[in-house]
Formats: C-alpha cells, sequence, structure tokens
C-alpha cells in the first residue's frame, strides 16, 4: 500500500509518496510543523487529517471501519 502526503502553503502544494505509513505520518508532521496544510491519503482514499494520523497509525479509519475488517479476508 502507498501513502500519500498532500500539502499546501502560500499557494503551493506538494504530493510526497511513502510506502509506510509511519514514515508518512514522520514526513506529513514535519510539513505541519513548518506550517504546511497536511494530510494523507492512503491507497483506498481514504483520507487523515493532523487529528487523525494516531488513528491512522493504528488502522482505524475516521469515516468507517474498513481497515479492520480487511483483516479478517
Amino acid at each position: 500500500m502507498t501513502y500519500a502526503i498532500h500539502a499546501s502553503r502560500n499557494g503551493h502544494s506538494v504530493v510526497t509518496i511513502r510506502i509506510s505509513p509511519i514514515s508518512a505520518v514522520d514526513k506529513a508532521r514535519l510539513l505541519e510543523r513548518l506550517d504546511w496544510q497536511v494530510h494523507i491519503t492512503d491507497s483506498a482514499g481514504r483520507q487523515f487529517d493532523v487529528s487523525g494520523f494516531d488513528r491512522f497509525l493504528s488502522g482505524r479509519s475516521p469515516h468507517n471501519d474498513v481497515s479492520r475488517l480487511e483483516k479478517f479476508n
């Protein structure tokens, strides 16, 4: 699975790709500390903003619980 970190600031936007959820959150938190607006999108299209990063790392979506069900399939 891949993770896209979307960041924007002062009319500029960047997208960075990571293959590890931990490295995605690390990069997103670094950008957020540098005053970028950030969110992470997983390959299933679920989006996580800064307040949802802990749920993202635990495998739970703020919108649904599909990720937990996928572990049983």
